[in-house]
């Protein structure tokens, strides 16, 4: 069959020949291209889709710590009133014992002889004993305690 053919359709068919060999390794190195294309749209796909997993975890992670954050600034709000009024109630014992210091005083200094000697006396240690297991409580008209 090659006998037959001239020179020129032998090199017209040559060509033909290259230009098959050429059009398939370009075809063979687009393809390639295109699946190492295709991996790295995956591989970022992938990436993304973990990048908005974290950034959600991290959205949840900010709002639980608002809310943390909230719940510690009233806790911290009821603790200063507690602190105030724990400060006033000390304040107020202080002004009552100063007072009671002062009335005891006043007792000790009296003018009436009986009282000023009964403030001063001493307290037997037998009802010094008794008070250190009373309670305090006040008393009714009849001299009975609540």
């Amino acid at each position: 069959m090659f006998s037959t053919l001239s020179n020129i359709e032998r090199l017209i068919a040559i060509g033909i020949l290259a230009y098959s060999v050429f059009i398939s390794y370009i075809n063979f190195i687009n393809h390639s291209q295109l699946k190492s294309a295709n991996s790295t749209i995956e591989k970022q796909g992938l990436e993304i889709e973990n990048a908005a997993i974290q950034a959600e975890y991290l959205i949840q992670s900010v709002n639980l710590s608002e809310e943390s954050n909230a719940k510690l600034l009233k806790e911290r709000a009821s603790l200063a009133k507690i602190n105030e009024q724990y400060s006033k109630d000390i304040q107020l014992l202080n002004s009552q014992h100063i007072e009671s210091q002062q009335q005891i005083k006043q007792l000790r200094q009296s003018s009436n002889e009986a009282t000023k000697a009964w403030a001063n006396d001493c307290v037997p240690v037998s009802a010094v004993s008794l008070l250190k297991y009373a309670r305090a409580s006040g008393c009714n008209q009849n001299r009975s305690t609540d």
